[in-house]
């Protein structure tokens, strides 16, 4: 996961914003993986980090095995 920040004096603190994006898997289940391919996971996570940091060029890698997987990046 990469993420555009605007200032370098904590525009985004990285260790809450993993924290936050894994809650939203396990915790809050706004997200799941359901068989989905790797494009879909990071198009559903890019939705919701758009949602709360809009306007910010992302490039997000879901990868399967460590060997396989999608990169996708998104503009903001």
């Amino acid at each position: 996961m990469e993420i555009e920040v605007f200032h370098d004096d904590r525009d985004i603190e990285f260790i809450q914003f993993k924290r936050w994006m894994e809650r939203l898997y396990d915790v809050e289940e706004v997200l799941s993986l359901n068989h989905k391919s790797c494009e879909m996971i990071a198009e559903d996570l890019a939705e919701q980090i758009n949602n709360r940091y809009p306007g910010r060029d992302m490039t997000i890698t879901v990868s399967e095995d460590g060997e396989n997987g999608a990169t996708l990046e998104f503009k903001g």
